[in-house]
């Protein structure tokens, strides 16, 4: 959860420091969040809930043995189990909690807690590294649309991208959730990164020769302007 809020801030702040209109006001709120930060510390029951979360974090093993292992530790869990998975698997959906209740009548992990592990167990070794450089490719093709939007002042696809990329690479697929959040978290953030830009109207009381007429909305304007030129 840290590592996600994390990279989604971390996009944040590359979208308004690099491709904002006014980066400096950015920089202005997040001293003020550090602030307050600073006098949350103060408070006893947030001194509490902070002891509470590091000592989560540190039986967890911490940022080398939690979180980079977590993510960067499933190629190793891949090519480990790959040196024993079948040619083609031991079939879709055999490491997911379903095919578990079904054989076993318990719900645990029946090939591999680790969804790329699981993915080269289910579908053999080919099929499934093909299967994960096509999401690890589709992850590039979001952070490089991300990437222009952010260019052309859409900083919201960026924002998306940092919420979702890493599930759509290596989320646990066979999760209904998961999959739910990578579908809609993905599709949104394609979606915003291919939205026009917004564009200003045009002042209707500026064109040459034309009175505006009081109360009439600024589109009336514009539409008139153009049958009167025609």
């Amino acid at each position: 959860a840290l590592a996600g809020v994390a990279i989604v801030f971390g996009c944040f702040l590359v979208a308004a420091l690099l491709f904002g209109r006014k980066p400096w006001s950015v920089v202005g709120t997040v001293c003020l969040i550090f602030i307050a930060y600073l006098g949350l510390t103060l408070l006893p029951i947030f001194r509490d809930g902070l002891q509470v979360q590091k000592e989560r974090f540190d039986a967890g093993g911490g940022v080398e043995h939690g979180v980079i292992f977590r993510y960067l530790g499933q190629l190793g869990e891949s090519l480990e189990v790959a040196s024993y998975a079948p040619p083609f698997g031991e079939g879709l959906g055999m490491g997911t909690n379903v095919a578990a209740g079904l054989l076993t009548g318990k719900r645990q992990f029946l090939l591999a807690e680790g969804e790329w592990a699981r993915v080269v167990l289910e579908s053999g070794p080919l099929l499934g590294y093909a299967y994960i450089l096509l999401r690890i490719a589709l992850g590039c093709v979001l952070a490089v649309e991300a990437w222009k939007a952010a260019r052309d002042q859409r900083p919201a696809a960026m924002v998306l991208l940092g919420a979702c990329v890493l599930d759509v690479m290596m989320g646990q697929f066979g999760q209904p959730t998961t999959l739910g959040f990578v579908v809609v978290g993905a599709g949104l953030t394609l979606a915003m990164s291919r939205a026009p830009a917004e564009e200003p109207a045009p002042d209707v009381a500026q064109v040459p020769g034309h009175l505006p007429v009081r109360g009439r909305g600024i589109f009336a304007e514009m539409l008139h302007t153009k049958r009167r030129s025609s």
